[in-house]
């Protein structure tokens, strides 16, 4: 309905059944100064009717009383239809009972017919006060509106805007995202205290409350980055920017503006990780990128080329830093490249050694590129290096592995020849000093003889383990006594500038591993701790017994280790190097000063032993090594006097001799029989074989050479014992066949006899198999 009127001109529905009394009326509006247009109704039929078809209304002047319908029914039924229009009762006869019965049930007004002079009045009142409810209404319209619209555009703000009082501790607004974001209804944060405190990730509470705090004293805004936790448990992170409100110089509340950054804060972390596996990948494969703007002269280091180059990360990227690094000889290859840089060209890589912090020279490769601009100016040079060292170690360990073959393929032949001679040598000279009497003149020259020949056969046990064809035989052993006859041959290889000084615990436990290998972890161990003492110094090594001792690592504890303990007073091993130095060709030493091997060796004895090594070492600390032995529960073999020979290794059995050195065979041949032994004899597995045929009794033992021309005796053994499946077997051999191994005899429950043997070794085997 449009309540829009003319100041004078108004529209009027009157309900009355006196026509006279509405010309009065009339009269009246009409000298107030109102122009009307009037309809007359008396029924509520008619009254309803009007007010529903008629476009315009100003004004209701109703009678209070009529015969079918009444003033106060008129009002209820208009107040029904919600019409915002004045409503004035108008009656003959009311008393005040009618006035505030009236003005009780809506009516804007009463008059009294015999009062009409007062119509014009009430009815100018009524209409500048109806327009002036119109007017605030439509304020209030305008204004209910312009706060929707400003809810609405902070709802629709991609943040959550919030409101606290401070004395309070609660908010007092905050916006529809509130629940968008972090799940909790809008009325949760609005009722509960500290709502917001209670939800900030326990990590990030005490930082944000003590900056809020500080922000709240000094009355000044601050942005935050903080995290909160929403209702389905999601970290939410957010960025604040929070803004003191002050009353009287005095801060009262806080607003802000809690924007979502999680989004970013995961492309932040993601750009993290993938920077931190860029500089992982560049430190597993030692590599290194730079970048070096030749307009401003700004030189930019990754990680890596801290890493490759052994300079801390502090230190400010320079050329000359490098520089002063490259050994020497090398230094052409750098500076001709920069020659190039300058000319406009650049070789594609370049190699060269640095010398690193430990002393270790390491081979760097380098390439580069140019950048240029849009005019194809140059502006700038990238590229990476690369530690290739390592590479370069294995190259040149495998032309050393392949010449050390060549040398060891010889040295084992050689070592096969001088087993057998010594064999004779030895076995002579331990059967005459057991027959000539202590009182004869030669008994000091043939003992002489004896202990040259024992330093040899050490010698060349040395040697068959370098070459690799030492055949390896676990026994129990005494490392006392291993020490103790290394000694002598100890002092030649750590010379007269280092003293020996071997402390040995009495009654120490029996070890299990194969003799030549445990002596070779002692000799490695010494001539590493030769080198690391130049200008002289004290070599100390130990034994001790331990007793309940746990690695951590050990999957079958042994708890009880016999220990060995070599330490120099030398330059020492970094700290930063003790992991590696048990690695395959890694050394610490010059180049073309050392292998890299005779630790790796050391390590690998130690451990197929069951054992554990350690090592304590730092920079002119000096070194120990520690090596665990498992304690063995076996007995340590006695060792048979000489004298005992004859009278205990006798025996009467045939046995079956094959050896291809003279020499040797004729000397075994001489022991057996002063053994009392029937023995046939042989110069090869084919002549064994026709011996054996031609034989008719019983052959207890077979005792033959390893390696022979035509049939090794391996496959001599095999055809025998086709023949004769009870008759045992005794291999000896001073030279291991790659397709021969101890443990291809002692699981086929044959024996082994290492050359050269003395009688003893000899007499004690047979009858151990007999």
């Amino acid at each position: 309905m449009d309540n829009q009127i003319s100041p004078k001109s108004i529209t009027i529905l009157i309900l009355e059944d006196d026509p006279f009394d509405v010309e009065l009326e009339i009269s009246e509006l009409e000298e107030a100064g109102y122009v009307c247009e009037w309809t007359r109704v008396e029924t509520e039929e008619e009254f309803l009717t009007t007010l529903h078809s008629s476009d315009h209304i100003d004004l209701i002047l109703a009678d209070y009383n009529l015969p079918a319908f009444d003033g106060l029914t008129a009002l209820r039924l208009f107040q029904e239809l919600e019409a915002d229009i004045p409503f004035i009762l108008v009656s003959g006869t009311v008393g005040e009972e009618f006035a505030i019965e009236s003005l009780k049930a809506g009516a804007t007004d009463y008059v009294i017919k015999d009062r009409l002079y007062r119509l014009g009045p009430v009815v100018n009142r009524a209409l500048l006060e109806f327009e002036s409810k119109k007017a605030r209404h439509q304020a209030e319209l305008v204004a209910q509106l312009a706060f929707q619209q400003r809810i609405e555009l902070i709802n629709a703000i991609e943040g959550i805007v919030w409101e606290v009082d401070l004395s309070r501790q609660t908010l007092t607004f905050i916006s529809a995202q509130a629940e968008r974001l972090l799940g909790y209804a809008i009325p949760e944060w609005l009722s509960e205290a500290n709502f917001w405190d209670r939800h900030l990730h326990p990590e990030d509470k005490g930082k944000v409350e003590s900056q809020i705090d500080r922000a709240i004293k000094v009355g000044e805004g601050i942005k935050l980055e903080y995290r909160m936790i929403a209702k389905n448990g999601r970290i939410v992170w957010f960025q604040d920017m929070i803004t003191p409100v002050k009353m009287d110089n005095k801060v009262v509340a806080l607003r802000g503006i809690m924007v979502d950054i999680t989004h970013q804060k995961e492309i932040e972390a993601a750009l993290k990780q993938s920077e931190a596996r860029l500089q992982d990948a560049q430190k597993m494969a030692l590599i290194g990128s730079w970048e070096w703007d030749m307009v401003s002269g700004t030189i930019i280091w990754s990680d890596g080329m801290f890493n490759v180059y052994d300079i801390p990360h502090a230190q400010t990227p320079d050329i000359q830093l490098v520089r002063d690094l490259i050994i020497e000889e090398d230094l052409d290859i750098f500076d001709n490249a920069f020659v190039g840089i300058e000319e406009g060209k650049i070789p594609e890589k370049i190699e060269y050694r640095i010398k690193g912090k430990d002393g270790q020279i390491k081979y760097i490769t380098s390439n580069a590129k140019f950048e240029l601009n849009q005019n194809g100016e140059i502006i700038g040079l990238k590229g990476t290096i690369q530690d290739i060292s390592e590479r370069k170690y294995l190259e040149e360990q495998l032309q050393f592995a392949q010449k050390m073959e060549a040398i060891g393929q010889f040295t084992a032949g050689i070592a096969h020849d001088f087993n057998n001679i010594l064999t004779a040598i030895n076995g002579t000279s331990e059967l005459l000093d057991i027959q000539v009497p202590e009182s004869s003149p030669f008994k000091k020259l043939i003992r002489r003889i004896k202990f040259a020949g024992e330093k040899a056969a050490n010698l060349i046990a040395q040697l068959m383990t370098f070459s690799q064809k030492h055949i390896y035989e676990i026994q129990s052993l005494n490392l006392n006594k291993i020490i103790q006859d290394l000694e002598m041959m100890l002092h030649p290889i750590i010379g007269e500038d280092i003293q020996l000084n071997p402390i040995l615990t009495s009654n120490l436990w029996g070890i299990e591993g194969d003799l030549s290998q445990v002596e070779q972890i002692i000799v490695n161990l010494v001539a590493n701790a030769k080198d690391a003492m130049p200008d002289g110094g004290t070599l100390t090594i130990k034994t001790a017994n331990i007793s309940q001792k746990v690695f951590a690592h050990e999957s079958e504890p042994h708890h009880d280790y016999v220990l060995l303990t070599i330490e120099d007073t030398g330059h020492g091993i970094p700290k930063s190097l003790h992991n590696r130095i048990f690695e395959p060709f890694f050394t610490t030493k010059e180049v073309d000063k050392g292998t890299g091997l005779g630790l790796s060796t050391v390590y690998g004895i130690v451990k197929k032993l069951n054992g554990f090594i350690e090592v304590e070492s730092g920079i002119n600390q000096g070194t120990c090594f520690s090596i665990y032995f498992p304690k063995s529960d076996k007995a340590i073999p006695s060792v048979i006097k000489e004298s005992e020979i004859v009278e205990n290794l006798q025996g009467h059995e045939t046995l079956l001799l094959v050896e291809d050195n003279k020499e040797v065979r004729e000397l075994t041949l001489e022991i057996l029989k002063i053994q009392g032994y029937n023995v046939l004899q042989a110069t090869n597995g084919a002549e064994a074989l026709h011996v054996s045929s031609e034989y008719s009794g019983s052959i207890d033992l077979l005792v033959t050479d390893v390696v022979m021309p035509k049939m090794n005796g391996n496959i001599l053994a095999a055809q025998l014992l086709l023949e004769r499946p009870d008759l045992k077997v005794i291999f000896m051999s001073g030279y291991a066949d790659s397709k021969l191994s101890i443990e291809d005899f002692i699981d086929k429950g044959h024996a082994f006899l290492q050359k050269p043997f003395s009688p003893t070794a000899l007499t004690q085997k047979i009858r151990q198999m007999l």
